[in-house]
């Protein structure tokens, strides 16, 4: 189902790709994303994982009951994760940019516009800042460099062109998928435009967050070794490989936090890097550990 036509004299600029759960009766964040959109060369793809619990019809009935400028496209069917769903938007996707947004945060659409505005042909990524938001508290994040990318690797604030894009799909994973997509994308070898701007509003502590769940833990095991055997492509003095040891610090540290008594089941072939995943899984868990001190001293 397609709701408002694109004005066919208008060139697309970025096409937004929403995958969404069962979120009925908690898609705020979701409105306010779709709202705060002025720009005509926008189109929003919905990827409904449909579980039956109304939160399609709320969505339809929320866009039906407004004018938009932005086209939006809505699929639906039952995808079982946010890997096959965000691959179903992939293929729709018809703009020269694609940027992924979870349904329960909020992307400044029109900010990331402005930006790849004054992007040449030849740049395949755009990275912006973001803000991590819980019920007390906001704190905006810099990504003003890979390293700092690596620290916090999430797909969204991340616009990338669809030409590289559509090139891959997501695993099927539960958590993660959007690092090992990230990985293999190339971003980490590439000279990615970095803005000032904030892309993004991150929330934590939402109720039926995937990374809420223990039991999900061992899609991350998956992840790890995903990005695991695609570092060993690379030579032992790679700068790749030194933002990748970066990232497998975040996913350890992830996974123990969400289940501190498995760490057995941890993959013993990430202490046996080479040397620039060993210093850049060093340099995360420093990090890591130095912010979280740090917060904690603040508190």
């Amino acid at each position: 189902m397609e709701l408002g036509e694109q004005d066919s004299n208008l060139t697309g600029l970025l096409s937004v790709i929403i995958p969404i759960g069962a979120m009925k009766g908690k898609l705020e964040n979701f409105y306010k994303t779709i709202e705060s959109t002025k720009n005509v060369r926008v189109e929003f793809i919905v990827v409904i994982d449909d579980k039956n619990d109304g939160t399609a019809e709320e969505i339809r009935n929320y866009l039906t009951s407004r004018r938009q400028s932005a086209s939006t496209i809505i699929l639906q069917q039952a995808y079982n994760g946010p890997g096959p769903a965000r691959n179903a938007g992939l293929r729709e996707a018809k703009n020269p940019w694609i940027i992924f947004c979870d349904s329960d945060d909020i992307l400044w659409v029109d900010q990331v516009c402005e930006e790849l505005g004054k992007i040449q042909a030849q740049e395949n990524f755009v990275i912006g800042n973001f803000s991590v938001k819980s019920r007390s508290h906001e704190q905006v994040m810099q990504s003003s460099n890979l390293m700092e990318v690596a620290l916090n690797p999430g797909i969204w604030r991340i616009a990338i062109r669809r030409s590289k894009a559509i090139k891959l799909e997501f695993p099927s994973l539960l958590l993660a998928e959007d690092q090992v997509y990230l990985v293999k994308s190339g971003l980490f070898k590439s000279k990615p435009t970095f803005s000032c701007r904030t892309f993004y509003t991150y929330h934590v502590s939402v109720k039926g967050q995937l990374s809420s769940r223990t039991s999900n833990s061992n899609h991350l095991i998956d992840a790890i070794l995903e990005i695991e055997n695609y570092s060993k492509t690379n030579g032992a003095f790679s700068k790749e490989n030194y933002y990748l040891g970066i990232i497998l610090a975040r996913l350890t540290t992830t996974y123990l936090k969400m289940n501190p008594k498995h760490r057995k089941n941890l993959p013993r072939g990430i202490y046996r890097m080479n040397f620039s995943k060993v210093l850049g899984f060093v340099m995360g868990i420093f990090l890591i550990m130095s912010t979280a001190f740090r917060r904690t001293t603040e508190k």
